[in-house]
């Protein structure tokens, strides 16, 4: 059953590693099964997020100021971005690095406006998946694991789509098999 399931890479991008933050900018780049890959990108509007708790350190880090106006992500209300994550995340494999850390960020947005999180209920971890095809213990550096599989580490990490980008072109590199 697995195997003929969609695939979501996702990355989310938050406001602080502690479960208080929330997540402010989500990609997912779905692959069906038998068919290619569809990039998606929200940004999470900054009247709805609380900045005043946020880890300056994580913002410094993920460049929220910077890249805040600068975004082409898809800006909508909260309520109707959850909307559409709901149905994009239904019944799909997540799959990223530490994915569990994005899986519980999404499961809280979606949560909060009234929706679930309707993926499959084992999540891929593409970086222990990576670590396995090489024969070597967990964890294993990232860029350690790009330079073994010839994947380059992305110049701007730290951003949704291009860590999700990375996670997929990894897991690939790696051999892991497409629905």
């Amino acid at each position: 059953m697995v195997g003929k399931m969609p695939l979501a890479f996702v990355d989310c991008e938050t406001l602080g590693l502690l479960d208080h933050h929330d997540l402010f900018e989500l990609a997912v780049i779905r692959y069906e099964p038998g068919g290619a890959f569809d990039e998606h990108v929200f940004w999470i509007a900054s009247d709805d997020l609380e900045l005043v708790h946020a880890d300056p350190t994580a913002l410094r880090i993920n460049r929220y100021y910077e890249r805040r106006h600068a975004t082409d992500a898809r800006k909508a209300p909260s309520e109707v971005l959850a909307v559409e994550i709901a149905q994009l995340l239904s019944g799909v494999v997540l799959a990223g690095v530490c994915v569990d850390f994005d899986a519980r960020k999404i499961r809280k947005f979606l949560n909060r406006h009234g929706h679930q999180l309707a993926s499959y209920h084992h999540l891929l971890d593409v970086e222990v998946f990576a670590a396995g095809k090489l024969g070597c213990g967990f964890p294993v550096d990232s860029r350690t694991l790009s330079d073994a599989f010839k994947v380059a580490y992305p110049p701007n990490a730290h951003e949704a789509l291009a860590d999700a980008r990375w996670a997929r072109d990894l897991y690939v590199a790696a051999g892991g098999p497409l629905p």
